[in-house]
């Protein structure tokens, strides 16, 4: 958990180096105004040189203008639009995965009943 000021979740030097020394290179954003935190978030791990995908279900803001102008930008400047579904299926790879009927179960199949959408 990191105390954040900045918009910029990346320019928290705390967060920075946390997120450096997991070794990971591929991101997936999610929050709250989409058109401000996550957007200039997204946008300076780009210029970091990360791969950045941002979970369309899960990234909204007041006015839903502002979400697809962030989205918009966003994809331009290289990021993915994902889903949930889409980033779940891609970390489990396989149907005999261990993990695959409970993740299914607790938050795949429930989630089909009752899709949430932002824009």
């Amino acid at each position: 958990m990191w105390r954040k000021t900045h918009f910029n979740a990346h320019a928290e030097p705390d967060f920075a180096d946390a997120l450096a020394d997991t070794g990971r290179r591929q991101i997936v954003l999610c929050g709250a105004e989409a058109h401000i935190c996550v957007l200039q978030t997204g946008l300076a791990l780009l210029e970091a040189g990360y791969r950045v995908a941002w979970l369309t279900e899960a990234a909204s803001s007041r006015r839903p203008a502002e979400a697809s102008l962030a989205r918009q930008r966003m994809e331009k400047a290289g990021a993915q639009a994902v889903s949930a579904d889409m980033v779940a299926y891609e970390w489990l790879e396989r149907c005999d995965d261990a993990r695959f009927k409970d993740i299914h179960r607790r938050f795949l199949k429930e989630r089909a009943s009752r899709p949430l959408r932002f824009d």
